[in-house]
């Protein structure tokens, strides 16, 4: 890496058992214009508690000499572990104040590249097939090790109610595949960076961790290291590691978690004086049998306005249905499978216990709790099994009164999707305004890191209605929040864009926005703010940009701004028009641009629905992406994984619209 970067230096030493000492020197960098914005202090602290961390749980010293991490302008993925010198995205630099949640985040990403010091490096897998096999360990280590070493205690909290609904989906799609996958070549291996491998994979390990044991799961991987380090490995070499420290035979368990796809389903059957808790396979999964399942369900009754838990009651779950006993007369008001986040099932929810949930969910007390019901809710959702509307209300009933920023931004997120890709047209500006005016009530009266989070909110709902403009416009004028906090420049470009995208802030203004922050993140989110007005004169630029081929100056950062952009609800003509275009560029922009910059333009320009399309038939995108299909089927595979996926998604959507209408 080489530039003129802004370095700051610090030291990590440890006693080997041998009674040497090991002192690893750290670096921090960034360019230099970004260093009033380098919260070194922050990841040098988790840099160290890290090391220290790995240490005790590999029991195999720190190879590599030294610790760099640099992070860079225009990375096209989020982080590399290059031995020595780990390369950040510098998107994770923040030139205001960061909430919780992203701090969370960023800790996540720097432990989980840590973790890759030995599950990657020093030992690597010997083919692209074990790709998950690193990826998934780092990706539990990245959350695990937030929670147990460092002050980001919500960690575990994110990974259940945002990592994982990343797998879920993506395990849901027809182009899922086993979390050990076949892969012929190095184009099917790129392919595979996904939410199987990572979110999913990470929860099949942690699931591992409860079928042998933490304490055998963490022996098996010391003697890992010990006897494969600076080698390379299969999954045999590893699973045997941890059959011989647990005592437990995992051919088995291998088989059906590792070689199979589809999400389990995990539900309960209220009875007369027992729970039963069943697992089954949804219809197009490829499993070929149930999976055990180690998990606790958890039972909850209302007791003095309160949803309290009265008993984790500890299952195992394979073939046949598990009883449980009810710990109460008349039965629990909630059952909650998998109430510690042991495994990795979409969890429904009964009847009763919706309802529950409904009214009470704010009153549960334990946060990972909460966000395992706004899982199961959100999963309920996407599958059209419970109306977008009604998980709405309880969002704005429920969400007000939470305290946790982690758990806050996966709801709102939730709630973003729900309004705009399952409600168009008017009810969907309606419900847009709804949660705008309640995003704002919150920043007013909310002065600790929530309010926050709720400003973003209001920027992205305010996306979708001119009705946030008389709450947005002010904050702007003013440049702080109720209580006096600055709004920096991020927040501030979120509402610049929120104005732009319902055609309430003018050419003139925009340019004089860049003015005031005339840099290079300021020009990126001048892009977007310009990519996302309402105007044909608008689209019709962005495209012109995004579909230049490879040499004509389009950045990584520059793609992700305009795409971001041009992607804010576009009705009526333009979107029918741009959806035709984007089948007529694909073929060729594959072949003139890098694959992953092409791979983000097809999934994130895949068209959205056309509004007001009716419901006897099969929305026009989603004609079009199935022709598509039908006349390109000599096309690389990775771009019609990307249509597929699209299409899939479009086809989704359609189907909770559809049920609810």
């Amino acid at each position: 890496a080489a530039g003129p970067y802004h370095l700051v230096t610090d030291e990590w030493s440890v006693q080997l058992a041998d009674g040497r000492r090991l002192t690893v020197a750290l670096g921090v960098l960034c360019r230099a214009s970004m260093a009033p914005h380098l919260d070194a202090a922050d990841i040098l602290t988790l840099t160290q508690q890290g090391l220290t961390y790995f240490d005790e749980l590999f029991a195999y010293p720190y190879p590599w000499g030294k610790y760099d991490q640099i992070f860079v302008p225009e990375y096209n993925i989020g982080a590399m572990e290059n031995p020595g010198l780990v390369t950040f995205t510098e998107s994770y630099l923040h030139r205001g104040r960061p909430t919780v949640a992203e701090l969370t985040s960023r800790s996540e990403v720097i432990l989980h590249e840590m973790a890759h010091m030995w599950f990657g490096d020093l030992v690597t897998m010997s083919w692209w097939d074990g790709l998950w096999l690193k990826e998934s360990f780092a990706d539990l280590m990245g959350y695990q090790v937030s929670v147990e070493a460092t002050r980001y205690t919500s960690a575990l909290t994110m990974f259940a109610v945002g990592r994982k609904q990343w797998a879920y989906t993506q395990d849901l799609r027809p182009t899922t595949h086993p979390i050990a996958a076949d892969i012929p070549d190095i184009e099917a291996a790129a392919q595979n960076f996904d939410g199987i491998t990572y979110s999913k994979g990470a929860a099949a390990m942690k699931q591992l961790q409860a079928y042998v044991g933490r304490d055998a799961f963490d022996e098996g991987v010391r003697q890992y290291f010990r006897a494969h380090a600076f080698g390379c490995t299969r999954l045999e070499d590893f699973l045997g590691q941890i059959s011989a420290a647990s005592g437990r035979d995992l051919s088995g368990w291998a088989a059906t978690w590792l070689r199979t796809s589809g999400p389990s389903e995990i539900s309960v059957t209220a009875g007369e004086n027992a729970l039963s808790v069943q697992q089954q396979m949804p219809p197009h999964a490829l499993a070929v049998d149930t999976r055990s399942h180690v998990f606790g369900v958890g039972l909850y009754s209302e007791r003095e306005g309160e949803l309290v838990q009265l008993e984790l009651v500890p299952v195992e779950l394979a073939g046949e249905p598990v009883r449980v006993m009810f710990p109460t007369a008349g039965g629990p008001d909630l059952v909650l499978p998998n109430a510690d986040d042991a495994t990795y099932a979409i969890v429904r929810l009964d009847s009763r216990s919706q309802e529950t949930s409904h009214r009470q969910l704010a009153t549960v007390r334990d946060e990972l709790s909460r966000a395992l019901i706004w899982s199961a809710l959100w999963n309920h959702v996407r599958d059209a099994q419970l109306s977008p509307d009604r998980f709405l209300q309880t969002v704005r009933e429920q969400l007000p009164a939470e305290d946790s920023a982690v758990l806050l931004s996966a709801v709102l997120s939730m709630a973003r999707s729900a309004v705009e890709q399952f409600l168009d047209g008017a009810a969907q500006e309606l419900a847009a305004a709804g949660l705008a005016r309640l995003a704002y009530d919150r920043v007013t009266c909310r002065l600790d890191d929530t309010q926050l989070v709720w400003a973003r909110a209001l920027s992205w709902f305010g996306r979708m209605t001119p009705d946030a403009d008389p709450l947005i416009t002010p904050l702007l004028v003013s440049g702080e929040l109720p209580g006096g906090s600055t709004i920096d420049p991020e927040l501030r470009w979120d509402f610049v864009t929120a104005l732009s995208a319902t055609g309430r802030r003018s050419s003139t203004q925009l340019a004089d926005d860049l003015r005031a922050d005339f840099t290079m993140t300021g020009q990126t989110a001048y892009d977007r703010a310009v990519a996302s007005a309402p105007t044909p004169e608008a689209k019709s630029k962005a495209w012109y940009s995004l579909v230049q081929t490879a040499g004509s100056g389009l950045t990584n950062d520059r793609q992700r701004a305009l795409i971001a952009g041009f992607g804010q609800p576009v009705s009526g003509d333009l979107a029918a028009r741009y959806a035709d275009r984007y089948f007529e560029v694909l073929s060729t922009l594959w072949k003139h641009q890098s694959q992953a910059m092409a791979t983000r333009f097809v999934n994130g320009m895949f068209p959205g629905l056309v509004s007001g399309a009716g419901s006897n038939g099969p929305d026009p995108v989603i004609v079009m992406a199935r022709t598509w299909l039908t006349e390109h089927v000599d096309e690389p595979s990775a771009l019609r994984r990307g249509v597929i996926e699209g299409l899939d998604d479009a086809e989704r959507i359609q189907r909770v619209r559809n049920a609810w209408k």
